[in-house]
C-alpha cells in the first residue's frame, strides 16, 4: 500500500512568492495548497490537516506572527513544522516568530538551490518529533496501565523530574510534581523516612534499592532506587509500581491455603498446625487435646436433590451455629473444614470427661434444628465421633482417624456422639483387612469348599454332604465362615464367591457319581444378598447345565432372613428356583424369626434344626420340647429334616426318637476336604439299581437294557410295555430310576410322570423324547424329569445311570 502524498500550505499575500514557492515544494513531491492571507490559511489549516505550513510574516489583516500564535494553540498543530518567510532580517522579528512558535525561518531573498534540502530536513525532523512523541505518549499509557511511574533526581542541582502519571499513581493531583518535597503529603512520616533512607543507602553504594510502602490513600507501592552517572552528571533513577492488587491477592491466596473459602474455617493443613501447637502448650501440662470429628452424611443428600447451591446455604448455616454455639467457651474452639462432609472441633476450654462430653452435645444439639433450604426444612442429623490428643492418637492425623473410628464402631448407628474405643477399634481395622484380603482371596487360591457328610438317622448311611466355605489366610490362619462371610455380603462380593462355591460343589458331586458314589444329594448355602440378585436363578440353571449334576441333587440352604424379608420378589424368585427342580432347606431353624405365614407361603422341602437346641435337648427339657415340635411341624407340612450339631449318641437317640430324618455333626464326622470326605463317604457301598423301562417299544426296550447292563451288569431291569398299567408297576416295584418314554398310545411319558411324582415324590425319572418344545421342557422341569434324548447312547445311559440317587 502507497504511502499518503505529504501536504503543504502556502500563506503569503503576494501572488508571484506562492508561485515561486509551489513550483519548488511540488517539485519535492508534496502536494501544495496556497492560502493569501492569514484568516484564509486558518481556514485552510482546518480543512487540510497539512504536514508543512509556510507563512509570510508581514500580511495585511491578521499577519503571519498572529496567524502562527494561532495555529499552535491548536493540539493537532502542535507538531506541524510552521516555517516564517521573512524580508526583514533582523533580530527581533526572528525572536518574535520563534516566541509565537516557528519551526525556522527563510529570509527574502530566498536561496531557491538550499530551499528544497531545508525543507526536506524539516518535514524529517518534523517526522521524528511525532515519532517520539507517540512512543512517548504509548510508554505513558503502558506506565498508566501498568501502575507504574518513574522519576529522575539530579544530586547536585537537586533537580526532580517526575514522570507524567506518578503524582496521579501516589493520589496527589496533576500540579503537584514541580519538586520532590511536594510528594511529601502522599505518605505518612514513617514512609517518607524510609524512602529517604533508601535514597542515601543507594547514593552511598550504588546497588539497587528495593522497599514497599503504603500510601495515605492506601496503596502499596515498590519504590526502587539506583545511583547511576550519565555524561558526567550524577543521578538517582527510581521506579514506582502499584502492587497493591498483588499484595491483596497473594493475602488472598495465602488464606485460601489455610482455610475452606466457603465455611471460613480452617482447612486440613492448618488445623494440624493448630492442633500440633495446641498440644505443645498443653503436653506441658499433661492436659489431653479433644477432637471432635462432626459426619454430615445427609449433605450429600442435600447435593443430589436440592442441587449445590442450596448445600452451599446450609453450610454456611451450619458454619453460623458453630461459631455461635464455639463463642460461649472461653478459649473459643478452633473450627475445621477437613472433607467436603466432615467438620472437626478443636476444644481447647475443657479437660475432664464430663467437660468434653458437654461441649460436644452443645455443638451437635446446635445443629439438630432444621435448616431452611430454598423455603423447606432440612434436618441435618449430625453425628460426633471424640478422640483425644495425644492419646488416641500421636498426630493430628491419627487423631482424625480415631475420631473417624468412633463413628464406625459396631453400635453407634442412632446415637449421636461416640467415644473412640481403642479396643472396638483394632476389631473395626482387622474387619477392614480382611475385606481388603477377602477381595483377592479367591484368585490368590485361599478358599476352599470342604465338605460334611449328612446321615440317615433310620440306618447311620451317609445320603449327602454339605458344602462349607473355608478360608486359609496367609497370615491369620483359618479364618470362620462366621466371621468372613458377613463381611463378604456388605462388602459386595458374596455373589461372586457364592457362585464359585455352587459351581465347586456341583462339579464334585458329579465327580463322585461318576466314580459310583451316589449321594442323594449335596446342599450349599445361600445368602439373603444371593437371592435378591434377579440373576441368580439364571446363573444357577447355567451352572447346573454346565456340570450336568441333576437340579434333584442340589439343596439350598437359606437363611432365616429370607423368611423376614417375606416380599413377593423373594417369593417368586424361591418358585423360580423350584422351578428348575432343586429343593430348598431353611437353615438353623427356631434362632431367627420366622413366621408361619411365611413357612407355609414358602416353597421349602427341609427344615434345618439348630445345633443350639440339638445339643441342649438331653438336659434341657424346654430346649427338647423344641427339637420335637420342630420335627412334627415339619412331619405335618411334609417336609424332611436335617439336625445340626450331633457330636454324641445322646444327641442322635433323641433324633431317631422324635423321628428326625437326617443328621450331621462332629459325632460323624468333621468337614474336611473332597480327597478325605470320599473315604468316609466310600464306608458302604450302593446296592445295584432297580431300573423300570416304560417303552411301547419293543425295539427301544432292548436297546436301552442293553446299554443299562453294559454300565451296571448287576442292574436289575423292568420292562413295562403298557402305558395304562405304568403307574401300578412302577407303584408295585419300588424301582430307583423310571425311563418313560413320552410318545406312547394312550398315555404320554409326561402324563404318567405327574402321577408319580403324586405317589412318589423322590422317585429319580427319565424322559426319554427327540421333541424339545418349550411346553414339553417347561412340564418336565416342574416334574423335577431329567431327558434321555433320541437317539439313544451308551454315554447318555452312563450319564443317567452316574446320577441315579438311591440307598445304600
Amino acid at each position: 500500500m502507497n504511502a499518503p502524498v505529504p501536504t503543504a500550505l502556502i500563506v503569503d499575500d503576494d501572488e508571484l512568492m506562492r508561485m515561486m514557492l509551489a513550483a519548488a515544494l511540488a517539485g519535492l513531491g508534496l502536494e501544495v495548497h496556497e492560502a493569501g492571507d492569514g484568516e484564509t490559511g486558518l481556514e485552510a489549516f482546518n480543512r487540510l490537516r497539512p504536514d508543512l505550513v509556510l507563512l509570510d510574516l508581514l500580511m495585511p489583516g491578521i499577519d503571519g506572527i498572529e496567524t502562527c500564535r494561532r495555529l499552535r494553540r491548536r493540539p493537532d498543530a502542535r507538531t506541524v513544522p510552521i516555517v516564517m518567510i521573512t524580508g526583514q532580517d533582523d533580530r527581533e522579528s526572528i525572536d518574535l516568530a520563534f516566541a509565537a512558535g516557528a519551526t525556522d525561518f527563510f529570509a527574502k531573498p530566498i536561496n531557491w538551490q538550499m530551499l528544497p534540502h531545508r525543507i526536506r530536513f524539516i518535514l524529517h525532523a518534523a517526522q521524528a518529533l511525532r515519532d517520539l512523541t507517540q512512543s512517548e505518549a504509548r510508554q505513558q499509557q503502558a506506565q498508566r496501565l501498568a501502575g507504574l511511574g518513574s522519576f529522575e533526581y539530579l544530586i547536585e542541582s537537586r533537580r526532580f523530574y517526575p514522570s507524567a502519571n506518578l503524582p496521579a499513581l501516589l493520589g496527589l493531583s496533576g500540579d503537584d510534581q514541580a519538586r520532590l518535597r511536594q510528594l511529601m503529603p502522599a505518605f505518612n512520616e514513617d514512609d517518607w523516612k524510609r524512602m529517604l533512607v533508601l535514597a542515601t543507602a543507594a547514593m552511598e553504594g550504588g546497588d539497587l534499592q528495593t522497599t514497599e510502602v503504603w500510601t495515605l490513600s492506601r496503596r502499596c507501592m515498590r519504590v526502587q532506587i539506583q545511583a547511576v552517572e550519565e555524561n558526567g552528571t550524577a543521578l538517582l533513577r527510581g521506579s514506582v509500581l502499584d502492587v497493591t492488587d498483588l499484595r491483596s491477592a497473594q493475602a488472598q491466596a495465602d488464606w485460601l491455603t489455610r482455610h475452606d473459602p466457603l465455611t471460613g474455617m480452617h482447612n486440613r493443613p492448618a488445623f494440624s498446625a493448630v492442633l500440633e501447637r495446641e498440644a505443645a502448650v498443653a503436653g506441658a501440662t499433661g492436659r489431653l487435646v479433644p477432637v471432635l470429628l462432626l459426619s454430615l452424611d445427609r449433605m450429600r443428600r442435600a447435593r443430589d436433590s436440592l442441587g449445590q447451591e442450596a448445600a452451599d446455604r446450609i453450610l454456611v448455616g451450619i458454619t453460623e451455629r458453630l461459631r455461635a454455639a464455639c463463642a460461649t467457651f472461653q478459649p473459643v474452639p478452633e473450627l475445621a473444614r477437613i472433607t467436603t462432609d466432615e467438620l472437626c472441633v478443636l476444644f481447647r476450654h475443657a479437660a475432664k470427661p464430663e467437660e468434653i462430653a458437654d461441649a460436644a452435645e452443645h455443638l451437635i444439639e446446635a445443629l439438630q434444628a432444621p435448616f431452611d433450604a430454598g423455603g423447606q426444612p432440612f434436618h441435618l442429623q449430625p453425628a460426633g465421633g471424640l478422640a483425644l490428643f495425644p492419646q488416641d492418637g500421636d498426630s493430628c492425623q491419627a487423631t482424625v482417624k480415631a475420631a473417624r473410628a468412633a463413628l464406625l464402631m459396631e453400635g453407634a448407628e442412632g446415637r449421636a456422639l461416640h467415644f473412640y474405643d481403642a479396643d472396638r477399634d483394632r476389631a473395626l481395622t482387622r474387619r477392614l483387612r480382611l475385606e481388603e484380603d477377602l477381595r483377592g482371596a479367591l484368585a490368590a487360591g485361599q478358599l476352599a469348599v470342604h465338605y460334611q457328610p449328612l446321615v440317615r438317622v433310620r440306618d447311620c448311611q451317609p445320603v449327602g454332604v454339605e458344602a462349607l466355605l473355608r478360608w486359609q489366610h496367609p497370615e491369620h490362619g483359618d479364618i470362620s465362615p462366621v466371621e468372613f462371610i458377613p463381611i463378604a455380603e456388605e462388602a459386595g462380593f458374596i455373589g461372586d464367591i457364592g457362585a464359585w462355591v455352587l459351581r465347586t460343589a456341583c462339579t464334585q458331586a458329579m465327580a463322585w457319581l461318576g466314580e459310583g458314589i451316589a449321594l442323594e444329594e449335596v446342599a450349599v448355602n445361600v445368602s439373603g444378598r444371593q437371592l435378591a440378585d434377579p440373576d441368580f436363578t439364571a446363573m444357577l440353571s447355567r451352572i447346573l447345565a454346565e456340570t450336568g449334576l441333576p437340579p434333584a441333587r442340589l439343596v439350598l440352604e437359606l437363611t432365616e432372613s429370607v423368611l423376614v424379608h417375606d416380599d413377593e420378589a423373594a417369593v417368586a424368585q424361591l418358585h423360580g428356583l423350584k422351578a428348575l427342580g432343586l429343593r430348598l432347606a431353611l437353615d438353623d431353624f427356631g434362632t431367627g424369626f420366622s413366621s408361619m405365614v411365611s413357612l407355609t407361603r414358602l416353597p421349602l422341602d427341609v427344615i434345618k434344626v439348630d445345633r443350639s437346641f440339638v445339643q441342649a435337648a438331653p438336659t434341657d427339657r424346654a430346649a427338647a420340647a423344641v427339637v420335637e415340635a420342630i420335627l412334627a411341624l415339619a412331619g405335618r407340612l411334609g417336609m424332611d429334616t436335617v439336625a445340626e450339631g450331633v457330636e454324641d449318641a445322646e444327641h442322635f437317640d433323641i433324633l431317631g426318637r422324635f423321628g428326625c430324618t437326617t443328621a450331621q455333626g462332629f459325632m460323624f464326622q468333621r468337614p474336611q476336604s473332597a480327597a478325605d470326605v470320599v473315604q468316609h463317604l466310600r464306608g458302604t457301598t450302593a446296592r445295584p439299581p432297580r431300573v423300570v423301562i416304560v417303552d411301547d417299544s419293543r425295539v427301544s426296550r432292548l436297546m436301552l437294557r442293553k446299554m443299562i447292563l453294559a454300565h451296571q451288569p448287576t442292574a436289575t431291569v423292568i420292562e413295562v410295555d403298557d402305558a395304562l398299567t405304568a403307574v401300578d408297576a412302577v407303584t408295585r416295584e419300588r424301582p430307583d430310576l423310571v425311563t418313560l418314554d413320552n410318545n406312547m398310545p394312550g398315555r404320554t411319558g409326561l402324563e404318567i410322570a405327574a402321577e408319580l411324582r403324586q405317589r412318589c415324590p423322590e422317585l429319580d425319572m427319565a424322559l426319554l423324547t427327540a421333541n424339545f418344545q418349550d411346553a414339553v421342557v417347561a412340564e418336565a422341569r416342574r416334574l423335577g424329569l431329567r431327558f434321555l434324548a433320541k437317539p439313544i447312547t451308551e454315554a447318555l445311559v452312563g450319564e443317567l445311570l452316574a446320577g441315579c440317587r438311591r440307598p445304600r
